[in-house]
């Protein structure tokens, strides 16, 4: 079939419906959920001027100023309300869907390869996952969409090998097509990069492959090896402007950090998150935590079947083993690389820096039915078209009329303050960073609270602090530093406490210890004053209640 029957109108109304469908489910609740404490910090760092963002900011935050940056523009544009700043996101998840089905077409271009590709695009606008961080301000949906944007490049230049066995100044005046693709793989590699340092590892992998790709299928090829040196140069120059900052993080992630190794139940649990066929509930109690695992196993193994059999049945079969290598490579290499930095050096292992494992999963899935008869290869083919069209619409209405979630009650905090009998009383925020959600709905609120970050307003850099978090800017707390605050404040009859994690930033105590001096009666108005997220009142009253 040639290139000029790639598509046809049926393909492409499909393709827009689908497009259609993933905006619907992304949009229609985007602005119902509260901004949450990652949010807060990407609302902080590009409120920052551009100096302080490029040059300071590496030097507490984990991540590259990259998504910052763009959020910043952004939000010059657009507003910074909840939705505005999620739409980015948003904007960036639908852009992959039509990427995804790209790479499965040019995967299979007989007919079979339209229903695979339609299958993997309505999967990728419907699965849980990308939605949840389609709907976040925070970089984990642009790092998808990177990981597609190289996914199709690679794709496409392992299809068309011959194409590169030019040198690089004839693809450039020549084969525009080809031009594109290097120049795509070359921006995709350097967007990872840019959106999480985690991807060091998923981009040595694409670099070992291309290697062996470029030694096994293409014998070394001399030019072969110019376009792909050509590619690696210019990805380096557009990630260069990082490179010193990416070793400052990496310490700093190294030295210690939040993330513990996970015991087999979380792990089993994010291994379900990551891979596992979305269902209409949550996944709770070990008995279903085990079927679900189960089902995640079978799921795979009925794609892999699947996948390798359309792969193998076409006639290219030098292209094709080389992209079922690469999409076995994508889909688990970097969850392995994650899991052995874990148990053997520094635990790092969290699901969301691992979406891109989901953009190759969301083909492998979609070329599942294929691994059965052909009598039931349509009942599978619906079950997956029911499943991506019902799934996020339930879990959305579950969303609406569930509970706000505790770590989303900034809002609930702050209007619990304004409206008490001691709006003006002062607010201790434990740790410091919690006040930049709370400074967020304060100022959406259009209100004044008298805000006294513990130990000091974030970030704080003093080599004299304790960093549990294992990142500089949000410190423990001392003794000594809850006393110089209240030593700024006037006498007062009440005093609030917004606190966030105190067993790991004040597990002794001493904000409790130092406030019950003077204001003895303590009364927790919201959460548990300890891990959630809570509001505390503190008093000198003398019938004082019982917490609660």
């Amino acid at each position: 079939m040639n290139e000029n029957s790639f598509f046809n109108i049926r393909d492409i109304v499909s393709l827009a419906g689908i497009i259609v469908f993933a905006i619907v489910v992304r949009t229609i609740l985007l602005g119902l959920d509260p901004l949450y404490i990652d949010e807060g910090y990407s609302v902080w760092y590009s409120s920052q001027d551009w100096g302080y963002l490029w040059t300071k900011v590496p030097e507490f935050e984990t991540h590259p100023p990259f998504y910052y940056s763009v959020l910043k523009i952004w939000r010059s544009a657009f507003g910074s309300d909840e939705a505005s700043l999620r739409l980015l996101s948003v904007l960036l998840s639908i852009l992959l869907i039509p990427l995804i089905y790209l790479s499965a077409r040019l995967l299979d271009r007989s007919e079979r390869g339209r229903t695979l590709a339609l299958l993997a695009a309505l999967l990728a606008a419907g699965w849980p996952f990308q939605i949840r961080y389609a709907q976040e301000a925070r970089p984990y949906a642009f790092l998808a969409f990177a990981m597609a944007l190289t996914m199709l490049c690679l794709v496409w230049i392992i299809q068309n090998p011959k194409r590169l066995h030019v040198f690089p100044l004839q693809i450039i005046r020549h084969d525009r097509l080809a031009m594109l693709s290097l120049l795509g793989l070359g921006v995709g590699l350097a967007l990872l990069l840019w959106l999480h340092n985690l991807s060091v590892g998923l981009v040595g992998l694409v670099g070992l492959f291309l290697l062996f790709w470029w030694a096994r299928f293409n014998r070394f090829s001399w030019p072969v090896f110019q376009s792909l040196l050509a590619v690696a140069v210019f990805s380096a120059v557009l990630y260069s402007p990082n490179i010193q900052n990416l070793f400052i993080q990496i310490t700093m992630v190294s030295d210690n950090f939040w993330v513990e190794v996970p015991t087999r139940a979380v792990l089993a649990k994010s291994i379900i998150e990551l891979y596992g066929v979305p269902l209409w509930w949550e996944v709770s109690g070990s008995t279903f935590l085990r079927a679900n695992f189960a089902m995640t196993v079978i799921g795979l193994l009925a794609g892999l079947i699947g996948f390798r059999k359309i792969c193998f049945d076409q006639q290219q079969m030098e292209s094709v083993k080389a992209n079922f290598l690469l999409l076995i490579i994508l889909l688990f290499g970097p969850v392995i690389i994650s899991l052995l930095l874990t148990y053997y050096h520094k635990p790092i292992f969290l699901p969301r820096t691992l979406i891109t494992v989901q953009i190759p999963l969301m083909i492998i899935l979609a070329a599942a039915p294929w691994a059965f008869p052909k009598p039931f290869r349509t009942a599978f083919i619906g079950i997956i078209v029911a499943m991506a069209l019902t799934v996020a619409p339930v879990l959305q209405w579950k969303k609406m009329t569930g509970k706000l979630n505790n770590e989303r009650s900034y809002p609930v905090i702050v209007n619990n303050i304004l409206q008490s009998d001691y709006p003006e009383a002062p607010v201790l925020i434990v740790p410091n960073t919690v006040a930049l959600p709370v400074t967020y709905y304060m100022n959406r609120l259009e209100a004044k609270m008298n805000l006294y970050p513990l130990p000091e307003s974030y970030p704080v850099l003093d080599g004299d602090y304790a960093y549990p978090a294992g990142v500089r800017g949000a410190a423990a707390m001392t003794v000594a530093a809850v006393e110089n605050v209240l030593h700024e404040i006037e006498p007062t009859p009440v005093i609030w406490v917004i606190s966030r994690k105190n067993d790991l930033f004040d597990p002794s105590g001493h904000v409790q210890y130092v406030l019950e001096k003077n204001w003895p009666c303590r009364e927790i108005i919201l959460g548990d004053g300890m891990a959630r997220l809570s509001l505390l009142r503190y008093s000198t009253n003398e019938e004082c209640p019982l917490e609660r």
